[in-house]
């Protein structure tokens, strides 16, 4: 026996010790970057070091295999290259605190490339004389961010004679960003190095001037961001160098003057963007140059005019913004030589009249722009030169009618906005020009009339936007010509009642809003022409339920809102309304209890929302044909327990709301109890119901999630197969002990016995 326990303690021992080498063997394959040479600060892995929020200030010694480099949220201000040392395998640096530059070193044929100094002008000076500890052959995406770190300085070029070696730096980037910095000024030589140089971002700097030599290259640069820097003036000739630049963005400065010869020589710019600076007025000649620009924009200025073929020059400009600035009105010369101008914008100027002159230049304008400006009417005669004119938007103006010779001049249009004016009355005449109009918003304003559409119809309307008028009926006349309508939306109007047959005349609906009206009755047949009617709104009315047959036989409906009215039951839509539902939404009703039968024909249901309701009961079986339910919000409703096994139907069930209830945890919650302890490892929203059923009583139970409750604590009878989990594993393990021991017992008399000892 004793040799037995001592062979079986050795054997344990030599398993023990096994279990401990592999374990070992684990630790050291988990922590494969803690290496001899790998920073303590940091992990290393395949080539990769990660180093990320340490709270370093510098660059760490690295080894020589690394090909990623993680900084991001230190506190890194500079790279030193001692730090760097022979990494020809680096492809990426990334950091928050570094944004990154592409680099690429150019060695001559025979000679090692050698960084030999990373120089920041800020925080340090340019040391001579030191040979460089550095090998690199590429660096990608290096420096910058907002630790006030500037370029390293004259990085290319440098020459070093030490000990019979020579240093040269040729050094090639492709994009430098260095937003969001402290930068207060440029010398314009930063980037004369950078001779592939295609774009250089300095967005969000405090620059408050630019070189008066203009930039020293690099000639080859494309896109330039100045935007979100303190500049207050565009002087002559600062960018003359940049011949070939395509984009140069300097909003959001202070800029007040634009000088003549400020974009002398930038013949290729396509896109100059000067919005939201302080510039009141445009030299004759300023803008000579830009011959390419496609895009020009100056809204949020102050400009009040602008001087006679200001823009002469630019015959290729398609985009004029000059939105929210000061003019009072506008001259057909000023747009002189804008013959292919696509989209111009003049919201929220001033404007109280246009000239029939104002636009006669545009012949090919396609988006005309006037919301937010102090227009009474349609300036008809400004309209009547715009042949290609498809979008007008004259939304938030003061206009008070309109009639058919307002748009006579624009046949082509196609998207028509007038919303928010002070329009009463539309003569059913007016749009009957408009042949091609495919969007009409009448919003915000106070018509009340019965019908809009002319007697021959709007046969290519497709959206129709109505909400917040005075609209209070619906009838068959209504609608009348509008029959390719798609998307008809009348929330927040007086509409009262609906007529049986307000919709025959639109039988393409695919959206239709009424919420927030004061609908008390749908009238049996109302839906029955929509068969194509996916989405419904009949939130926020009064209605206490839908009449059956409100829908047809072929019916297409996905989404139902009915909150915020006064339904006690879930209404019953018919088979075919049903059975495609895929979302019901019914909060804020007066709902008690869930039967059954309530959603037995809901078959496609994934969205079921309940919430805020008066519901106490829901019987066994209520969710049952719900098989692809996944939302399922039952929270701030009156119910105290809900049968066991009511959600087991639920297999697509992803989330569930119960909270909010006053669950009373006595022993009628036991089958929902049961659920949520033994059926967490079959569906993950017992999860959430156990979370979420907080006791409200009784009072020795406020306050406690279901599954903390045993039913000890309820005072229930522990029948068979329903006893809570603990007694039962200790029960059965006491039970076994004694049976086990009188077998036992009752074995050895047995064999004393038998063999008569």
């Amino acid at each position: 026996m004793l040799y037995g326990q001592g062979l079986f303690s050795v054997k344990l021992g030599d398993t023990a010790w096994f279990v401990v080498k592999v374990a070992a063997v684990l630790v050291l394959w988990r922590s494969a970057g803690v290496r001899a040479d790998c920073p303590a600060a940091c992990r290393c892995e395949a080539g990769t070091v990660s180093c990320e929020n340490k709270g370093l200030t510098v660059v760490p010694p690295l080894p020589p295999d690394t090909s990623a480099l993680q900084l991001q949220g230190n506190r890194i201000t500079g790279l030193q290259e001692l730090t760097l040392q022979q990494l020809p395998n680096l492809e990426h640096v990334r950091s928050r605190q570094l944004k990154f530059i592409r680099h690429v070193l150019r060695m001559p044929e025979n000679e090692p490339v050698n960084l030999y100094a990373l120089y920041t002008p800020s925080h340090g000076r340019r040391r001579r004389g030191r040979q460089p500890t550095t090998y690199l052959q590429y660096i990608q995406q290096l420096l910058g961010d907002d630790s006030g770190l500037l370029v390293p300085g004259q990085i290319a070029n440098l020459a070093a004679d030490k000990k019979n070696w020579k240093l040269t730096v040729a050094c090639v980037a492709a994009a430098i960003d260095l937003s969001g910095n402290n930068l207060t000024a440029l010398t314009g030589k930063e980037f004369a190095a950078f001779s592939s140089l295609t774009r250089l971002v300095l967005s969000g700097n405090k620059i408050s001037d630019l070189p008066r030599d203009g930039f020293a290259g690099p000639p080859s640069l494309l896109y330039l961001y100045l935007d979100g820097n303190l500049l207050t003036s565009m002087g002559d000739d600062r960018f003359f160098t940049l011949q070939s630049l395509l984009l140069l963005h300097l909003q959001n400065n202070r800029i007040s003057s634009v000088s003549d010869y400020a974009v002398a020589g930038l013949t290729n710019l396509k896109d100059l963007a000067l919005s939201n600076n302080t510039v009141s007025e445009i030299s004759r000649v300023g803008f000579r140059s830009l011959v390419g620009l496609k895009r020009l924009l100056m809204d949020g200025n102050r400009l009040q005019s602008f001087p006679d073929s200001a823009f002469a020059s630019m015959q290729n400009l398609e985009y004029l913004d000059l939105a929210d600035n000061s003019f009072s009105s506008v001259e057909g010369s000023q747009f002189s030589g804008l013959s292919q101008l696509q989209e111009i914008r003049l919201d929220r100027n001033g404007l109280a009249d246009l000239r029939s002159d104002a636009f006669r230049s545009l012949q090919n304008l396609y988006v005309l722009r006037l919301a937010g400006n102090r227009l009474t009417a349609v300036p008809r005669s400004a309209l009547q030169n715009l042949p290609m004119l498809r979008h007008l938007h004259l939304r938030q103006n003061g206009i008070r009618s309109i009639s058919e010779e307002d748009f006579a001049g624009v046949p082509s249009l196609t998207q028509l906005d007038l919303s928010d004016n002070l329009i009463g009355e539309v003569d059913t005449s007016v749009f009957r020009t408009l042949s091609s109009l495919k969007v009409l918003d009448m919003s915000q304003n106070p018509l009340s009339q019965q019908r809009l559409g002319p007697e021959q119809g709007l046969p290519s309307l497709h959206r129709l936007y109505l909400q917040n008028t005075e609209i209070t009926d619906l009838t068959a006349d209504t609608f009348k010509g509008f029959s390719n309508l798609t998307d008809l939306e009348l929330g927040s109007c007086k509409i009262q009642s609906v007529a049986a047959d307000a919709f025959s005349s639109t039988p393409g609906l695919i959206y239709l809003g009424l919420r927030n009206n004061t609908i008390i009755n749908i009238p049996p047949g109302t839906m029955v022409p929509l068969s194509k009617l996916e989405t419904l709104h009949l939130d926020d009315n009064g209605l206490a339920g839908i009449e059956p047959g409100s829908f047809g036989q072929e019916s297409s409906l996905k989404k139902l809102y009915l909150q915020n009215n006064f339904m006690a039951v879930v209404p019953d839509l018919g088979q075919s309304a049903s059975s495609g539902l895929q979302t019901l939404v019914l909060s804020n009703n007066v709902i008690k209890e869930l039967t059954s039968s309530s959603f037995s024909a809901f078959t496609s249901l994934i969205t079921l929302d309940i919430t805020d309701n008066k519901l106490s009961s829901i019987s066994q079986g209520a969710f049952d044909e719900l098989t692809n339910l996944k939302e399922l919000y039952l929270a701030n409703n009156e119910l105290l327990t809900i049968p066991g096994g009511t959600f087991d139907a639920l297999t697509s069930l992803e989330a569930v709301s119960v909270s909010n209830n006053p669950w009373m945890c006595d022993c009628n919650i036991r089958g929902l109890r049961d659920d949520v302890t033994t059926k967490l490892d079959s569906a993950t929203f017992y999860k959430f119901l156990s979370d979420q059923v907080i006791c409200a009583s009784p009072p020795n139970l406020r306050g406690r999630s279901l599954d903390q409750v045993t039913l000890e604590d309820q005072g229930c009878d522990q029948s068979p197969g329903a006893t809570s989990p603990g007694p039962t594993s200790t029960t059965c393990r006491a039970t076994f002990a004694v049976t086990f021991l009188v077998g036992a017992m009752f074995t050895h008399v047995v064999f004393l016995d038998l063999f008569h000892i």
